[in-house]
């Protein structure tokens, strides 16, 4: 069966939505046609207006443009006009224009959060002491003791949540290659320094990704918690020495005899080491500034948005009947 498919004057406009990921915009474009010869009514039009306005296409860019609706609305004596939604979600282009084409080379920076409210850690020695009222009592800085057991108590210490979400291409963030490299990195602190924090501070607690079958693009979050370096940790009773920031502390205690009592007396600290190192370049982020400069367009990013609208939608020649 032939159709009289006409384009109508109005089609191709559209319009982009910048209310979503901040380092991505959804546009979207109405294709019209007018149909003819269609006795068949709804039915016979949604099959016929295929070649014209199918579910997927591409445009210059090999962006998937998804079709979101059909429209379809009689006008009499077996003709239909039918109008096509389609929309796709777009990264916003850097300082050069360029289109990453689903290349590895040029991932989206789509947003950062930190969080400094602290960690919690328990001490069973104090920093300083002071004792009041009997002044041959001396538990040289044993925290909260019960005879000869030292209790401790929770206290906060620097520490930070940090996380970035990047907008990669289906190729990196689908690839089961690099999830297995994020899931081998996940409970590893970095090796190299990793943003604002040294060798040994930034502790990568894993990675979460979801994606819609409609989306050209992958967003990832990266989840980080940060722990300080320490180059006076001193407790009161032991000397000063250095800490790093995940090492899990404890101290040895001996007994000694503080007037009457016999009370815990700090030998020596213990420094742990829990977590073992590796680079961060697996996660493919480390090279790559998470914040985007906001400046004007160009003219040379505008033309690129221009021509994103030309030839999208390849439209077979109207057939005759």
């Amino acid at each position: 069966m032939s159709y009289k498919v006409y384009e109508l004057r109005d089609s191709e406009s559209g319009g982009i939505d910048q209310s979503g990921l901040e380092s991505a915009e959804v546009w979207s474009i109405q294709k019209r046609y007018v149909i003819g010869q269609c006795p068949g009514g709804f039915y016979e039009v949604q099959s016929a207006i295929g070649p014209y306005a199918p579910r997927y296409v591409r445009n210059p860019f090999g962006r998937a443009w998804r079709r979101k609706r059909l429209n379809i609305k009689g006008l009499g004596k077996a003709v239909f006009e039918v109008s096509a939604d389609y929309e796709t979600l777009t990264p916003i282009s850097g300082e050069d224009a360029q289109d990453d084409n689903n290349s590895d080379s040029n991932f989206v920076p789509g947003s950062l959060a930190w969080d400094t409210t602290g960690n919690t850690e328990r001490r069973t020695q104090a920093i300083s002491e002071r004792v009041v009222g009997d002044a041959g009592i001396d538990m040289q800085g044993a925290i909260n003791v019960s005879g000869t057991t030292v209790q401790g108590i929770d206290v906060v210490v620097p520490g930070m949540r940090y996380s970035e979400t990047w907008i990669m291409p289906l190729a990196v963030g689908l690839s089961t290659a690099y999830v297995a490299d994020v899931f081998r990195a996940t409970g590893k602190l970095n090796k190299s320094k990793f943003r604002a924090f040294a060798p040994g501070e930034c502790l990568f607690l894993g990675a979460r990704a979801q994606w819609s079958g409609d989306q050209p693009y992958v967003p990832v979050t990266f989840e980080f918690q940060a722990r300080p370096h320490d180059d006076e940790y001193e407790l009161d009773g032991l000397p000063a020495t250095t800490k790093k920031g995940w090492e899990y502390v404890w101290i040895v205690y001996d007994q000694d005899v503080a007037g009457s009592r016999v009370v815990a007396k700090p030998k020596a600290y213990v420094f742990d080491t829990i977590y073992d190192e590796t680079e961060f370049s697996a996660l493919r982020i480390t090279n790559r500034d998470p914040g985007r400069k906001v400046t004007g367009e160009t003219p040379t990013a505008a033309a690129v948005a221009a021509a994103a609208f030309t030839g999208d939608i390849n439209v077979p020649a109207n057939p005759i009947a």
